[in-house]
């Protein structure tokens, strides 16, 4: 996981942070969480892109955490 705090102006965002995370199996990526430039936050669950409205670094975690138990089941 990556988290870096930033001027939210710099980048156009509504918080002070740029990250990245990745769920990995097998050297597959199976879902991923980031916010680059021009696309917000957002997360990947396989090719899928879904939204995510982020709250606190806090939230962004325990959510993440969420989504691997629901893809292990």
């Amino acid at each position: 996981m990556r988290i870096l705090e930033v001027d939210p102006a710099i980048l156009g965002r509504t918080h002070q942070y740029k990250y990245s995370r990745a769920y990995i199996v097998d050297g597959v990526c199976v879902m991923r969480y980031d916010n680059e430039r021009g696309k917000g936050d957002h997360k990947y669950i396989g090719e899928q892109e879904y939204p995510v409205i982020f709250t606190a670094i806090e939230n962004l975690i325990a959510s993440f955490q969420a989504d691997i138990n629901l893809l292990r089941r």
